[in-house]
């Protein structure tokens, strides 16, 4: 009985002193357990002290994670990116709801931050890649007619400069035009031709046709537009003259790139180094431009209205006029361009060969070098991260389609003369007119009946690649070359 009233005493002895050691441990956890509300208003950044408790470790009490997660950035600082003109930087600016980085900007959800300029002369572009993206007006990508590129090109070569994106065709932006009766037969000054121009697109649309009908640029004197006495033929930037001229009536267009709207790429141009370490932030700002690319399709009045409240904006209708005059390029049509996915006419590399050639000979440019400047990582890149391939295209402004019309209605708007050519090199003319004229038919005519220009015209068919129908015409005995080849446009 003694026994068992003993037990039981050291029994509750041992509950009391246990019950007391929780009750103790207890308040001593309250006094050093971290709220959440402290860890949550940590910077993610900022180191963590770590607090001891004479009682032992800090009990960390975790916490639900916050709402709204920020996102994996790409670049630890805005893209910035520079361009010749609102109108050609219009996808960019709308995807990026404006000039300067914003959280309602499409590029936002891909953790990329935006700044955009739009600048109206080349040298501005020129300077804010030499300063690149890290440095205040700088810039890390710039958006330029390739013509207009090339003509600078060689100011850059410290920073390896490399075309990774075409971004669109100028398309009626640059035309070609004379005087009354001026023809290009008729000598005028040292030289058969003198063009007065003040931008060098239009100079190079002017300085293609010609050569295309054998007159080359040794022969072409591009002068001042304004010099005395007044040139023959003007190059002009159609806005621009729109803008300058009072007059109603139109002079006579001879080529504008309504018509050659294959013949000048808008490129997006950046360090080799920079596309090489930072193919991320490219893809994403590729994303967003495409996305830009979809607000502007078919809507041109009301993207040029939503740009024109935009500060330091033009007048909506010299936006309208200015969206007008290029079409977008879809990233299906730069896989083709950068050779990468199916056959193009004219890919980007004799493109550029091209029209480097054209502006050196005329002293407009360095010489060609033995490697373009072209990087075809991005638009791998892209395609990998599955970007739409369809966005953008040749018509995808304002919706209109290109009508085959092979009879009828239509008028020659260039006449290339040909010797005693091959079927290879026939079908490279081919290529070269029918890539810069995608709307056209292009008539070969033979002098001669069954004779070698025949023989190569069904090679040269057989080997074309290029969209619009290629017909032989019948034979013309008064021609005083072998052949020639006509681009008929609709009128």
């Amino acid at each position: 009985m003694i026994r068992r009233g003993f037990v039981t005493f050291v029994l509750i002895g041992l509950i009391l002193s246990l019950l007391t050691l929780v009750a103790w441990r207890a308040v001593d956890m309250k006094t050093t357990l971290l709220p959440d509300v402290v860890s949550a208003t940590l910077d993610a950044d900022e180191p963590v002290e770590t607090i001891e408790s004479p009682s032992g470790p800090v009990l960390h009490v975790p916490a639900p994670p916050p709402e709204n997660q920020t996102k994996t950035r790409v670049l630890e600082r805005p893209l910035f990116v520079v361009g010749l003109g609102w109108d050609r930087l219009a996808p960019a600016l709308l995807a990026n709801a404006g000039k300067a980085p914003s959280k309602a900007s499409s590029f936002s959800p891909s953790g990329l931050a935006v700044s955009v300029a739009p600048v109206d002369g080349l040298p501005d572009v020129i300077e804010a890649l030499a300063r690149g993206g890290g440095q205040e007006q700088g810039a890390d990508v710039a958006i330029v007619p390739l013509p207009q590129w090339l003509a600078a090109q060689d100011k850059l070569q410290a920073i390896d400069p490399v075309v990774f994106y075409v971004a669109g065709w100028s398309h009626g932006r640059e035309a070609v035009f004379g005087a009354p009766r001026a023809d290009v037969a008729a000598p005028d000054d040292a030289r058969p031709v003198r063009v007065g121009f003040k931008d060098i697109g239009p100079a190079y649309l002017a300085l293609f046709g010609f050569d295309a009908e054998g007159i080359t640029p040794p022969d072409i004197s591009l002068i001042g537009a304004d010099a005395d006495p007044a040139p023959s033929w003007q190059a002009v930037d159609v806005i621009d003259f729109e803008a300058s001229t009072r007059s109603d009536v139109r002079p006579s267009m001879r080529w504008t790139t309504s018509q050659a709207s294959g013949l000048i790429p808008i490129v997006m141009v950046a360090s080799r180094s920079w596309t090489e370490t930072h193919p991320k932030a490219l893809v994403a700002w590729l994303r967003g431009w495409l996305s830009g690319v979809g607000e502007v399709s078919g809507k041109v009045a009301e993207a040029a209205r939503q740009l024109g409240r935009m500060d330091g904006a033009p007048q909506p209708l010299r936006l309208m006029r200015g969206l007008e005059t290029w079409e977008p390029c879809s990233l299906k049509e730069n896989l083709a361009l950068f050779e990468l996915d199916g056959p193009d006419a004219q890919p980007l590399r004799l493109v550029m060969r091209r029209t480097w050639n054209l502006l050196n000979r005329s002293q407009l440019a360095a010489p060609v070098p033995r490697a373009l400047p072209i990087s075809a990582d991005i638009v791998k890149a892209a395609s990998r991260a599955r970007l739409p391939t369809d966005v953008g295209g040749t018509t995808a402004w304002s919706g209109v389609s290109v009508a085959d019309e092979t009879t009828g209605g239509q008028h020659v708007v260039l006449t290339r003369p040909l010797d005693d050519i091959d079927g290879y090199e026939l079908a490279r003319e081919l290529a070269a007119l029918g890539g810069a004229f995608p709307s056209s038919v292009l008539r070969v005519t033979p002098k001669k009946k069954n004779g070698p220009v025949q023989t190569a015209f069904e090679l040269a068919r057989a080997l074309s690649s290029v969209p619009q129908t290629v017909v032989l015409a019948d034979p013309n005995p008064d021609l005083s070359t072998a052949a020639t080849i006509e681009v008929l446009l609709a009128p």
